[in-house]
This record gives structure tokens, sequence and C-alpha cells, in this order.
């Protein structure tokens, strides 16, 4: 709903040259990537191939930088989101690192 709503909503803005007084914030990739992988994880195969390709590369020092800041709420979110990160990868490792069982029936 909110993608048919917005672009003339945006463009009506254009046309009455509304701006914002401030630099725009960017949008926050980080938040929607976690959100799709949270939907992608229900159906349960290549959520490792998906971390590694997709929040592993960049999603760690995003983080990083976002704790860094002066400001102490956003400061202890990357912190969390670093751990969580970690706690993810660890999990994934674990689960690739063990072998399927296979039930042999005599």
């Amino acid at each position: 709903m909110l993608d048919e709503a917005l672009p003339p909503f945006a463009a009506t803005c254009g046309h009455w040259a509304l701006r914002a007084e401030r630099p725009p914030e960017p949008e926050d990739h980080l938040a929607a990537l976690c959100e799709t992988m949270a939907l992608l994880i229900e159906d349960d195969s290549g959520d490792e191939a998906r971390f590694s390709a997709h929040l592993a590369p960049w999603a760690s020092a995003c983080l990083a930088d976002l704790s860094c800041v002066d400001t102490p709420f956003y400061a202890r979110l990357g912190e969390l989101g670093n751990a969580f990160l970690a706690h993810e990868r660890r999990q994934l490792e674990d689960e690739a690192a063990h072998e399927p069982l296979r039930v042999v029936e005599p």
C-alpha cells in the first residue's frame, strides 16, 4: 500500500517545492535487509548463503561505525546489533558443521 501511495505524494511535494530544512537522512538499508531475512528464514533453506552474501560483508562494519557515535542510544544499538550478528554467525556455522543424520531401517 505504501509503495502505491508514496510516489504520487512525493511527486506532489516536488510540485509544491517542499524541501527539508536539513539534509535528508539515508534510508535504513540494514533494517530493510534484516526484515527481509526474517521473512526468508521461514523457508529454512539457504540461510547461511543469504547471510554471507547480503549481510556479513558490510553489516558488522556499519554497526561498528554506529557504535562509535556520540548519541548513547545509537551507540548501544550498534553494539547490540553487532552482538546479534555475531550470535547469528556462530549459529549458522554450528548448523553447517553438523552432519545430517540418515535413518536406515534394517
